[in-house]
Formats: C-alpha cells, sequence, structure tokens
C-alpha cells in the first residue's frame, strides 16, 4: 500500500468499523470539550478525559490528534491536530492544567498562506528548544515543510518560521511527505533541542525510488541547510532495505536507528541503523528484518519511535504477525537477536488489544507502555497496556457509551514524575454532536 506506511490489510491487521491511523491521514470526526474520570475497566486505573476535540464550528479548535503530546515544561503539554483550526488544515495547540480542569488554546492554524507554503496536515511530533519554540514538520504544503513556531515573549501570538520546503530539488530527490516529525541528540533523555545541532528526519517519499528518505537539517549562519543522509530501496525494488521510514531514535551524537514499516529481506518490514562513515558519507545498516520466523510470528510492519535502555537493547511495536497476526512488542538485543515479549490478540476475544501502534514509553524502571489500535473490549477501541514481569491491560477504550472515552490511540504516551500517562485518541469523544474526533486523556496509578 504505497503511501500508508502501515501495509494493513483485512487478514492482518483489522477486521472491523474502522480505518486505521495511516501515515498519510487518519479519517475521522472530532469533538467537544469536558473532565471526565471514570475507572479503568481493567484495573485500579484512573481515567480523565482532559479535553475533546472540535468544540468549536467546523472544528476550528482542532480536529483528529495525530502527534504524540510533549510536556509544555509547566505542568502541560503542546500537540497538533492533522485536520481543523481556522482554515481546515491542522493545528498546533497547548493544553495548560487550571485547577481540577484543563485550558485549550489554539497557537497556530496551518494554510494561513497562500497555497498553504506554511505547509498543512502536521500528523509529526513536535520538539521544544531551551528558548521555548516549537519545531515540527507538516506532510503537505507542497511536498511537506519543517516548521519552528517563534514563542513571543508576551506569550499570545505564535510566529511560524518555514525552515526546509522539500521536493526543492528535480525529482524530488531530497524528499517528500515528511510525517513524523524530527529528533535529535538527547532528545531520548527529555533534554531540550538546544537550538543549533543537527535536526534529523525522515520522509515517506521522494529519495532516488520515491521510497522515502533520512535527512539530517543544519543551522549554519542562520540558515538551515538539508542534507540526505540515505534513500531508501536504494538498489530498486523489491526495496530489501526497506522503504517508507518512521520516526527516528538517536544514539550517541550521530546514529539513528529507525523502522521501516515495508520492504526488507523478508518483506515484513525492518530495523535499521544509519551511522557517519568516512568522508562525510553515511552508511545504512538493516540490523533485523521482520516476517524471519515461520508464519511471521516475530512481527510483521514495525511502526512508531523505538525506545532503548541503558544496555543499548531496543523495543518497539509491530501492527501485525505474531502469534495471531495482530502485533507484537519485541526487544532487540545488542547482539541483533530479536525477543517477542509479547504477541497480542492471544487472550479470548483479544482482550490484551491488537495491533499496537505508535510506539513505546519506558520508565525508570525499565517498564513498557504502549496502546494498541483496536481490541481490547468487546468493542475493539484498542487499550493502553503495560509491560513489565508480565504484560497487563491498563485500561479499555470505548467503554463508555457512544465511546465518549475515546477510541483507537494511535500515539505514544507521556508519562509524568508521578507515573500519569497522558496521551490521545485519534476517534471518540462527545464533540461534532457525539460523532467523535479524538481526546486528550491522563491514565493514573
Amino acid at each position: 500500500m504505497k503511501g500508508c506506511g502501515c501495509n494493513f490489510g483485512w487478514g492482518n491487521m483489522e477486521n472491523f468499523f474502522v480505518v486505521p491511523y495511516s501515515i498519510r491521514s487518519f479519517s475521522a470526526i472530532a469533538a467537544l470539550s469536558v473532565w471526565t474520570i471514570w475507572p479503568s475497566a481493567s484495573s485500579a486505573q484512573t481515567y480523565q478525559v482532559l479535553h475533546n476535540f472540535c468544540v468549536k464550528t467546523n472544528c476550528s479548535d482542532g480536529l483528529i490528534p495525530r502527534g504524540d503530546l510533549l510536556p509544555d515544561g509547566h505542568g502541560g503539554f503542546f500537540g497538533t491536530t492533522e485536520s481543523g483550526g481556522r482554515h481546515n488544515e491542522g493545528t498546533v495547540f497547548e493544553l495548560t492544567p487550571q485547577g481540577s480542569k484543563w485550558k485549550f488554546n489554539i497557537l497556530y492554524s496551518f494554510c494561513a498562506r497562500a497555497n498553504c507554503t506554511d505547509g498543512n496536515l502536521p500528523n509529526g511530533n513536535l520538539i521544544q528548544d531551551k528558548a521555548g519554540d516549537l519545531y515540527g514538520t507538516a506532510q503537505s504544503g507542497n511536498q511537506g515543510v519543517v516548521f519552528e513556531l517563534l514563542h513571543s515573549t508576551r506569550g499570545k501570538k505564535w510566529k511560524i518560521r518555514i525552515l526546509y520546503s522539500f521536493c526543492a530539488q528535480t525529482n524530488c530527490t531530497d524528499g517528500s511527505d515528511p510525517t513524523v516529525g524530527l529528533s535529535y541528540a538527547g532528545q531520548s533523555s527529555d533534554a531540550l533541542y538546544d537550538g543549533k545541532s543537527p535536526l534529523y528526519g525522515s520522509t515517506i517519499e521522494g529519495g532516488t525510488n520515491n521510497d522515502g528518505v533520512v535527512f539530517e537539517l543544519q543551522r549554519n549562519a542562520g540558515k538551515w541547510t538539508e542534507t540526505v543522509l540515505y534513500r531508501f530501496c536504494a538498489a530498486g525494488y523489491p526495496c530489501v532495505d526497506g522503504d517508507e521510514p518512521e520516526a527516528l531514535l538517536v544514539q550517541g551524537s550521530q546514529n539513528l536507528f529507525g523502522v521501516v514499516p515495508n520492504g526488507g529481506q523478508n518483506e515484513g518490514g525492518a530495523i535499521f541503523e544509519i551511522s557517519p562513515g568516512s568522508g562525510g558519507t553515511w552508511n545504512e545498516t538493516t540490523i533485523y528484518g521482520f516476517c524471519s520466523a515461520s508464519q511471521c510470528t516475530d512481527g510483521e510492519t514495525p511502526n512508531g519511535r523505538l525506545v532503548n535502555d541503558a544496555a543499548g537493547n531496543i523495543y518497539g511495536v509491530a501492527s501485525s504477525g505474531g502469534t495471531n497476526s495482530a502485533g507484537v512488542l519485541y526487544e532487540l538485543t545488542t547482539k541483533g537477536k530479536e525477543i517477542v515479549l509479547h504477541s497480542f490478540c492471544t487472550e479470548n476475544e483479544c482482550a490484551d488489544g491488537q495491533s499496537p501502534f505508535g510506539g513505546l514509553t519506558m520508565d525508570k524502571s525499565g517498564n513498557l507502555f504502549g496502546t494498541t489500535l483496536s481490541g481490547g473490549n468487546e468493542n475493539n477501541g484498542g487499550a493502553v497496556f503495560e509491560m513489565n514481569a508480565k504484560f497487563n491491560v491498563l485500561y479499555d477504550f470505548c467503554g463508555m457509551k457512544s465511546c465518549s472515552d475515546g477510541k483507537n490511540p494511535a500515539t505514544q504516551m507521556v508519562m509524568d514524575s508521578s507515573g500519569n500517562l497522558f496521551g490521545t485518541t485519534g476517534n471518540g469523544g462527545t464533540g461534532q454532536n457525539g460523532a467523535g474526533g479524538g481526546v486528550a486523556f491522563e491514565l493514573t496509578p
């Protein structure tokens, strides 16, 4: 499925009513603003809806939260919606706690310029620098852009600056359609971006064979220059190195790790490493090809941002494959050995969830937290799970009437210092006349 980055099919991903998040877009409707607390059906967790999207007419406040939430340093979060806003082309928003409630504010609505040269469809993650400015990508706006939102000292108005517009080279050899945001050295330790070191990212199209690139952005004398580090499907089809790269994990100062959901030696996706070589060149190495085991029990279609522990072992999810073709949670050791930690849909009626999506969160003790796009209960609304000594479902979505608690989470969660988890869902909620268009939520131990 070119351009999806997901390779979902009726036989291996979802046999139910909702179209999954694609790398390009997630079709859904949107929601209203409430603050509701429900005890979890799965454990002693307490679940709170912090915001339902589409409060205002025509969803001018945003629709379909897409990128992961980013802590703002003051107890709140920044995020993006892939549609809605003043021009119905996506937004950057902030959620701020105010006593027992949360204040929602739109910082920027995309496509404010002619021909959307400021970008639209901002479905990737945001990062923040030490000055408080935000950086991100928008998939469209010609062929996509990297942007910076400059923080006003008055705290009210944000100004956009376009750092790079893709497809600036013939045949888009510099890449097109960035979908997952940006990465930098120190990001995995929660350090703020220093504003001057290289930024790294990927696109799902463009490059040599239109199968995506990994790029570097470097600031020089106030200007930003893009360098393509690797173009996927370099040897042509069937793309043994993979295609449509996703979010990057930076280890050390420059080693980049990521996944490609398609292609690979077994055409089940792969984990890759890109590292600097001699003479300014960069080398790509496939460190694991999925679907290596019989019937893809090792997983297929990896997705989301990878996380690593102190020893350098890597953890992630694949949305299909596994014992019941419903996805896996895996570890890749420093020696390149893959260990399946959990195969989804092994419990009756997929009570343990189905189709993990959006990557993992690791706490200081090494426990892993994530979400599944579906399963979890009879409504197929998805679930929040934890993996420590054993696998445990923390919350089942769509347990409330009309899925007012949200459904189909597909982003990486954020954990605060108290162990509370925050995230978004792409569907559900009470907005848009009850049709739902996603929520922001908190899950408290």
